[in-house]
């Protein structure tokens, strides 16, 4: 179960490090 989710805490980390980049909080 919990290795299910690792690879979408992978992408969720992906889109807040493209928001960072585009000056979102």
């Amino acid at each position: 179960m919990v290795t299910d989710l690792l690879p979408l805490l992978d992408k969720s980390e992906e889109l807040v490090n493209c928001f960072k980049k585009r000056g979102f909080s």
